[in-house]
C-alpha cells in the first residue's frame, strides 16, 4: 500500500478553502482503526450473522468493506470463498426489534366550500404513525490463518419513518431495516480500516501577539492566509518566530502550519508551548495536540500495514 506523506509543495499548490475573516482551514489526516490487528486483514469474507436482520447486516457490511477507499485505493478485497479469505467476518444479531407506534400532532387541512376545494385552512389533530426498525448486533472478525477473533463488538442502530393522514410511508420497511444495518456497518468500518478525518482549525488573527514592530509583518500574513495564500502565510509567520518567540499566537499559528504539511511531532511541541504561554488559548492548543497525535497515529498504522504487505509478499 502506498504510503502519501503530504509535503511543502502539495501545500503549495492545494487550495484551502477559509471561511470569510475567521480564518479557518482544513486538516484533513488519516485516523488509525481502532483495532489494529484488524485493519491486517484485508482480503475478507463477510458470513452469515444469526437471526433476523442478519441478512441486511450481513450484505451492508459487505458493501461498506468493499467500497472503502483510502488514497484512491480500495482498501478491502471482499471475496465470495472464504477460503481465499484473510479475515471471515460474522457474528449474530442480538436484537431486531419492529415497532409502529401512533401519536397526535396538528395539521393544517383544506376545508371545502362550493367548487373551491381549499376556500380555506384550518387546524385539525390527527392521528399520526411511526414505524421504526432497531437493529442490534455482535459482529465478530476471525483471522482465518490462527483462527483467533481479532475483533468483537455489539453495534446498534435505529431507521424511522412517518407519515399521516393523506401521506404514504417514504420507505419500506425492508428499506429502514437495510437503512439501520448501514449504520452498524459505518459503526464497524471505524473500528476496522484506517479512514480520512477531517477537522477545522482557526488561525490566531490578533496582531497584539507580537510587538508593535511586527505587528505589520504579521496582519500581512493574517491577509495573505485570508487570500487563499496559507503557504506564503505560514513562510511570513516562520520568519517571524525568532523575532517573536513568545508570541503564543504566533506559536499556534505555526503549530496549524506544521499540521499541514504533516510535521505532527513540530505542530505538538508549539501546541504544548502555547499552553506554557497563554491560558486562554489552552483549548484551541489541545484541539491540536490531539489532531497532531490522531494524524501520527494513522501514519504509524499505515507503515505497519505496509510492512504486513512487504513480508506476506516474501
Amino acid at each position: 500500500m502506498r504510503i502519501i506523506r503530504q509535503s511543502r509543495a502539495w501545500l503549495a499548490g492545494l487550495a484551502i478553502a477559509l471561511t470569510g475573516c475567521a480564518t479557518t482551514v482544513p486538516v484533513s489526516v488519516v485516523a488509525p482503526a481502532r483495532f489494529p490487528e484488524a485493519s491486517l486483514l484485508r482480503v475478507v469474507y463477510v458470513g452469515d450473522l444469526r437471526g433476523r436482520g442478519g441478512n441486511a447486516v450481513r450484505d451492508a457490511l459487505e458493501t461498506a468493506l468493499g467500497r472503502h477507499t483510502l488514497d484512491g485505493q480500495r482498501f478491502f478485497t471482499v471475496v465470495r470463498d472464504r477460503r481465499r479469505a484473510d479475515g471471515h467476518y460474522g457474528g449474530r444479531m442480538i436484537d431486531d426489534r419492529r415497532q409502529e407506534e401512533y401519536y397526535q400532532t396538528t395539521q393544517s387541512v383544506c376545508v371545502r366550500s362550493g367548487d373551491d376545494r381549499c376556500a380555506s385552512r384550518v387546524n385539525r389533530q390527527v392521528t399520526c404513525t411511526r414505524y421504526y426498525v432497531d437493529l442490534a448486533a455482535q459482529v465478530d472478525l476471525i483471522d482465518a490463518r490462527t483462527g483467533q477473533i481479532v475483533y468483537s463488538r455489539d453495534h446498534r442502530n435505529r431507521a424511522q419513518d412517518s407519515w399521516c393522514p393523506g401521506q404514504a410511508a417514504s420507505r419500506s420497511y425492508d428499506q429502514l431495516e437495510f437503512q439501520a444495518a448501514e449504520g452498524i456497518a459505518a459503526a464497524v468500518l471505524l473500528d476496522v480500516a484506517p479512514h480520512n478525518q477531517q477537522f477545522r482549525a482557526a488561525f490566531f488573527t490578533n496582531s497584539d501577539t507580537v510587538s508593535e514592530a511586527n505587528r505589520p509583518a504579521f496582519e500581512y500574513a493574517t491577509e495573505l492566509a485570508q487570500n487563499d495564500a496559507v503557504y506564503d502565510a505560514c513562510q511570513e509567520w516562520g520568519a517571524l518566530e525568532a523575532l517573536e518567540p513568545n508570541s503564543a499566537g504566533l506559536l499556534l499559528n505555526l503549530g496549524i502550519c506544521s499540521e499541514l504539511v504533516s510535521d505532527t511531532s513540530a505542530a505538538e511541541n508549539y501546541y504544548y508551548r502555547v499552553m506554557e504561554l497563554d491560558p486562554s488559548l489552552n483549548n484551541r492548543a489541545q484541539q491540536g495536540i490531539r489532531r497532531a497525535r490522531i494524524a501520527a497515529a494513522g501514519v504509524d498504522q499505515l507503515a505497519d500495514i505496509a510492512d504486513a504487505e512487504r513480508e506476506a509478499w516474501d
